[in-house]
């Protein structure tokens, strides 16, 4: 007594003339995410890369450029230092002497 037009069917019992044509597109769409995710994996390693050679180009360069400078501050500044520290002794003595 069932009347075949009130029928409900469900969607994977019936065959479906776009399933081959969604399967490809499916893959297609997937090859091209792959593709981006690759893509965006290599940016990443560029800019690492990219990162470190500007690290060893810029500062080491800058670093070894004003070394000598800041040596030569570091041994001022240890002169100053004594020099300091030498006036200071001598005034200690000569207000003891008198």
């Amino acid at each position: 007594m069932e009347d075949s037009k009130h029928k409900i069917k469900h969607p994977a019992q019936e065959p479906d003339a776009t399933t081959p044509v969604k399967s490809a597109e499916v893959a297609e769409l997937t090859d091209k995410w792959k593709r981006f995710l690759a893509e965006a994996e290599n940016a990443r390693k560029r800019a690492d890369a990219a990162r470190l050679e500007g690290r060893e180009l810029g500062v080491t360069p800058a670093v070894e450029a004003l070394a000598p400078a800041y040596d030569q501050a570091t041994e001022d500044e240890l002169i100053r230092s004594r020099l300091k520290n030498e006036f200071y002794s001598n005034a200690a003595a000569t207000s003891e002497t008198l």
